[in-house]
């Protein structure tokens, strides 16, 4: 390849080394965990029902949040991005606390308000629904954390939307919900489903705030976490039985599982664009 005389090959190399350092430090753990195990370790953790049924739950619950954070992050991040109002800094300034404070402080403060004896997880006892410890209780964190990204896509989209659009739209006769049904959201669909695959990634890799939140039913970063701490990297064996999948086998497989879904999400995505 030829250069020409112009080309500042010392920027562009500076610029490509500090990149690839970053590159570096991003894939060389996850291909270093994904080379740590092995077919066998894949297959323990395959046959392991409590690692599987740990994954599907990862999988349900990080599902159901992004598909919650569509129905009510879509029209905070349209009010957000449409309308200037009092307080509009201020909301657009909290909606991003969850993102900033440590994950056991957001534990802690789910708690405080959605544990058994408090506020609002009170109320939902004297119901017998439980918002502690169960599969309900893992989603309230998960939207808790991650539902900020679906917001803040689809803010940006529709800043960015042009205004026109909705005001052709609303001269025809249409109304507000006829103009954001079929001409807002058509134009912003792409950031809308970018929105859902953060929120997903997010919920799905969530740990700490399970921890205090939610325990049980386990998910996989919460079995993963346990394999480690009880049995250490590698699958454990005793007499036969099985006795540790192994963290980094279940972690493996977890990381080919989410790559897989996020693969499927793209290939829909760039399918919808042609």
């Amino acid at each position: 390849m030829r250069l020409s005389p112009g080309f500042p090959i010392r920027f562009v190399f500076v610029l490509s080394a500090l990149s690839g350092l970053l590159f570096f430090l991003l894939v060389s753990p996850v291909l270093s965990l994904v080379g740590s195990s092995s077919l066998s370790g894949l297959l323990l953790a395959i046959n392991n029902t409590e690692a599987i049924s740990a994954i599907a739950l990862t999988i349900y619950t990080s599902g159901l949040t992004a598909l919650v954070a569509v129905l009510l992050g879509v029209p905070l991040g349209y009010l957000l991005g449409k309308y200037h109002f009092p307080g509009r800094s201020l909301i657009d300034s909290i909606i991003e606390i969850p993102l900033m404070i440590p994950h056991t402080v957001a534990g802690i403060a789910l708690i405080t308000i959605f544990g058994s004896a408090e506020l609002v997880g009170g109320v939902f006892k004297g119901y017998g629904i439980r918002l502690t410890n169960d599969v309900l209780g893992i989603v309230l964190t998960l939207i808790f954390v991650s539902a900020t990204y679906t917001v803040k896509q689809v803010e940006e989209a529709i800043k960015s939307l042009d205004p026109k659009l909705e005001l052709v739209s609303r001269s025809l006769g249409a109304s507000s919900t006829f103009t954001f049904i079929r001409i807002t959201l058509p134009n912003i669909w792409r950031s809308v489903v970018t929105g859902a695959i953060l929120t997903w990634a997010r919920a799905s890799s969530e740990a700490a705030a399970l921890f205090i939140m939610a325990y049980y039913p386990t998910v996989a970063s919460v079995l993963i976490w346990n394999l480690y701490a009880g049995y250490g990297l590698h699958e454990s064996i005793l007499n036969g039985v099985v006795v540790s999948p192994g963290a980094v086998n279940v972690a493996a497989l977890m990381i080919i599982v989410n790559l897989a879904i996020f693969v499927m999400f793209k290939l829909v995505q760039r399918k919808r664009e042609k």
